[in-house]
């Protein structure tokens, strides 16, 4: 609109139709735009846009919903609380049980760093077995990284990484660091087959 109009902003929990969990309202003279920054809605879950635009001169409103637009995961654990997980080398460990973490021990809420193991360097074959990882609705278990740089998780043969009976499992690839997509999983040149 290139009119002076008000701008009312709805943010729903996914699905929800009343009751919004933050609603923001501005005007603008012309043909501004208002930015909206806020920090009170922290709890995980997804959450829906609605935003009505209204010319003030003719009362002619326009509205829109977008869903799904935002999602909020759960904060890190603190590094030095964290869970360090050194990955295994697929080709120099011995048997398939070498490759299996079996979570039964990691408590709901856990923070879980993947890293390379230092005897290994960077760039190897990975492969991981995640079984009985059991976070909660209200603290899952939160796999991440450290990196500086993707964390490149070459695999190959049967399975790169494999989930096996574990719930609310949050995998956040922005790590420690806030990187843009920082898990990079890449198939090894021999054979690959299934990656997750």
């Amino acid at each position: 609109m290139t009119r002076p109009h008000n701008i009312t902003v709805r943010i729903y929990r996914e699905n929800e139709e009343s009751n919004p969990v933050k609603t923001i309202k501005c005007g603008t003279d012309s043909f501004d735009y208002c930015t909206f920054v806020f920090s009170e809605i922290s709890d995980r879950g997804i959450y829906d846009v609605e935003v009505d635009v209204t010319d003030i001169s003719t009362e002619v409103m326009l509205s829109k919903r977008i869903n799904k637009l935002i999602t909020v995961t759960p904060a890190l654990a603190n590094k030095e609380d964290a869970i360090v997980y050194l990955m295994p080398d697929a080709k120099k460990v011995g048997g398939s049980q070498t490759w299996i973490w079996d979570g039964s021990n990691v408590p709901a809420g856990s923070t879980v760093i993947l890293k390379y193991d230092p005897k290994y360097g960077e760039k190897y074959p990975m492969r991981f077995r995640m079984v009985n990882f059991n976070g909660t609705w209200e603290k899952p278990i939160i796999i991440t990284i450290d990196t500086e740089e993707p964390f490149e998780w070459n695999w190959y043969y049967w399975f790169g990484w494999y989930m096996d009976n574990c719930h609310h499992i949050v995998v956040d690839g922005r790590g420690y660091n806030n990187l843009t997509k920082g898990i990079k999983l890449i198939a090894m040149p021999e054979f690959a087959n299934i990656c997750i």
